[in-house]
């Protein structure tokens, strides 16, 4: 299919396809799936969060929350701690080999990124993320 000059939305779409390729690409030694990954991000960025709050984060049910973090605890990434105000629930927090791995991830992305950008002048990037982010404030979820 030829694409029309104003299909804006199918060309959005193509170049987050191929930055999406990059990234599993960038991601594929590192060990983790970019699913996985965000949840280091966000388990890191929550500070010792709850599995609930993890899910809040990935925007995904409890249950599919429990599954990644158990993936990445047989993974040594992450281990659970009894939460310390409720002895009903548990905490989950990052190994050391998990920041490494976390670490080693977000080269990768700002590395693979930065190759799928490459053909872009400073001044485009500049303008590219300031209609992006116009877009991702004006729409909803």
């Amino acid at each position: 299919m030829i694409e029309q000059p104003d299909d804006l939305g199918g060309l959005l779409m193509r170049a987050t396809r191929g930055m999406r390729r990059r990234w599993l690409e960038a991601l594929e030694p590192v060990g983790v799936s970019p699913h996985e990954f965000r949840a280091l991000v966000a388990i890191d960025q929550a500070e010792s969060p709850r599995v609930g709050v993890v899910a809040q984060e990935l925007r995904i049910n409890p249950r599919s929350a429990t599954e990644v973090v158990d993936s990445l605890e047989l993974m040594g990434l992450v281990l659970r701690e009894p939460d310390p105000t409720d002895r009903r629930a548990v905490r989950v927090l990052l190994t050391d080999r998990g920041r490494e791995v976390l670490a080693t991830g977000q080269r990768a992305r700002r590395e693979s990124h930065e190759a799928h950008l490459r053909g872009l002048t400073p001044q485009e990037r500049q303008q590219l993320g300031a209609l992006l982010r116009r877009v991702i404030e004006t729409s909803s979820d």
